[in-house]
């Protein structure tokens, strides 16, 4: 049935390139986003984690909530602007960040839909003397629908 094939898929679902920029230094990132759709608010809650080819601090993980603007609804997709923000860890220091994505939202089932999406992000450090990080992401994220 299609909620025996849900968790799989969720677990085999494709990396997303991402490049990360602390310190003044780009570094190639693999991203992974799950999230869930609040349709009473318009918006989505998520879980992102990302692993960074670098020698050290090599996991980030970010939970986050976004707000939907749509731009155009059609039969299949709909348009959107996300605007949201959230907390980032990678085990040693941590931060808060905006974020903004354009993405394409397509229903696959009555459970899940996929989300084509190209983001951005500034996360500001909690404390002053570590760096900022910047990202940008484009990919495909797997969106639970709960109705």
């Amino acid at each position: 049935t299609k909620v025996q094939l849900f968790e799989p898929i969720l677990i085999l679902w494709p990396l997303n390139p991402m490049v990360v920029v602390e310190n003044k230094k780009a570094y190639f990132a693999l991203t992974k986003e799950v999230s869930i759709i609040l349709p009473r608010v318009l918006g989505k809650i998520g879980f992102e984690y990302s692993y960074v080819f670098r020698a050290e601090r090599n996991n980030h993980l970010r939970v986050f909530a976004d707000y939907f603007y749509p731009i155009e609804a059609g039969d299949f997709a709909v348009v959107l602007v996300n605007i949201g923000g959230g907390y980032f860890t990678d085990t040693k220091k941590s931060g808060l960040f905006p974020q903004l994505s354009m993405s394409i939202l397509a229903p696959m089932s009555d459970f899940f839909a996929i989300n084509l999406y190209v983001k951005a992000r500034e996360t500001f450090m909690l404390k002053k003397e570590e760096a900022n990080i910047f990202d940008g992401s484009f990919g495909i994220g797997l969106v639970m629908l709960p109705w």
